[in-house]
């Protein structure tokens, strides 16, 4: 999309699903992880510049805006002039879990102890089953997956990212 001399493009992290539009859909089993983002970004940005695009403003909202800041205290692309923040996702889940409950009408820490016997006995892959995951109430995901966004992890909150950003980056948020 072009208007006024700037480029648009809008993109929507595939999640593990080819094509992916819209919200993901919670029939799918869901194997992708939450670091999965960074490699996503790295691709876009390689495509980008393959077109010759560039400077590039990033904009990430609510989780994408904590996506966008975990890439951006990773991750150094010369292309990158900026990025914005719009109402990143914090603090997580793992370091809140009565919102987990709130939200899903079930306790976190047991599904993070059954997904992390099945790491630790050698069954990532394996799936917990009807458990609450993301936006979805009911679901398959992978003990992996799971645990890549719910459990306990420096990563998993958007504050401490913004101090390693060395690029410029605007931060917008609001309260009640």
């Amino acid at each position: 999309f072009s208007r006024n001399g700037h480029n648009t493009l809008a993109i929507n992290l595939s999640l593990g699903v080819d094509g992916r539009d819209g919200m993901f859909d919670c029939e799918t089993p869901s194997l992708h992880k939450a670091e999965d983002a960074l490699d996503e970004l790295d691709a876009w940005l390689d495509w980008l510049a393959a077109q010759g695009a560039g400077p590039v403003v990033i904009l990430g909202f609510s989780r994408g805006g904590h996506q966008v800041a975990w890439f951006a205290a990773e991750r150094s692309r010369p292309q990158v002039s900026s990025y914005i923040l719009l109402a990143p996702a914090i603090p997580s889940d793992a370091e809140d879990p009565a919102r987990y409950e709130a939200r899903h009408g079930a306790r976190l820490e047991p599904v993070l102890e059954q997904a992390r016997r099945m790491v630790d006995s050698g069954r990532e892959a394996d799936f917990l089953e009807e458990v609450a995951f993301m936006h979805c109430g009911e679901t398959q995901v992978s003990a992996e997956s799971f645990l890549s966004y719910y459990a306990p992890d420096p990563e998993a909150d958007t504050l401490p990212l913004l101090r390693r950003i060395r690029t410029p980056t605007l931060l917008l948020v609001a309260g009640l």
